[in-house]
């Protein structure tokens, strides 16, 4: 059993922390609370490492970010609602199609703007970098 599909299923995480998973196709929620203009889904799942999880709906989660006093908004679009995870993924593949850079050195994931201005940092926190934010519900910067 891969890793990252052993934590994102067993490991406790509370809902601040967004794990950046640079081999995911999508991102990952596991509480349906979370969730803007949310759609359930019937008879859907997904792969995960060497094992498959529910998928009941899909929808977009709003995060906040606190950079040094700053505050800004991270829309995850189509986010997966899947229950049965502990942890909540963002997409790696998702970070890049949205034409943001993700440098990973010293211990943290620096995301950017196409500008080079910095979006989010994820640090390394239990082998996993892990974005702390707040989920909100509203709107503003879409990956």
């Amino acid at each position: 059993m891969s890793a990252i599909y052993a934590s994102a299923l067993y490991a406790d995480s509370d809902e601040t922390e967004w794990i950046i998973d640079t081999a995911a196709t999508d991102h990952f929620c596991n509480k349906k609370e979370l969730f803007q203009n949310y759609k359930e889904l019937k008879n859907k799942s997904a792969t995960l490492g060497e094992g498959n999880t529910v998928i009941c709906g899909i929808g977009n989660a709003v995060l906040e970010i606190d950079r040094n006093g700053e505050k800004s908004r991270l829309i995850l679009l189509n986010d997966l609602h899947a229950p049965h995870m502990r942890r909540n993924l963002i997409s790696g593949r998702l970070i890049d199609k949205a034409g943001l850079t993700a440098v990973r050195r010293n211990k943290k994931i620096n995301v950017n703007y196409p500008s080079g201005d910095e979006m989010f940092i994820a640090y390394l926190k239990n082998n996993f970098y892990v974005l702390q934010a707040k989920v909100l519900k509203s709107s503003s910067s879409n990956l």
